[in-house]
């Protein structure tokens, strides 16, 4: 694995340095549009970018 991506994920995974961020992001994910933690990233992406759309 890349070193860089290694250490991207050690320090990204489960920060929660922004309690109120996070929240957040859990009401737009599960309360919002009613999605589990099943759902792939790619959908998540597509999703966020079409939010941005004119």
């Amino acid at each position: 694995m890349n070193p860089i991506l290694k250490q991207k994920i050690i320090d990204v995974c489960n920060t929660n340095d922004n309690p109120k961020l996070l929240m957040e992001a859990a009401q737009w994910w599960i309360m919002t549009h009613q999605l589990d933690h099943f759902e792939k990233a790619i959908k998540i992406k597509q999703m966020i970018e079409d939010m941005h759309q004119p």
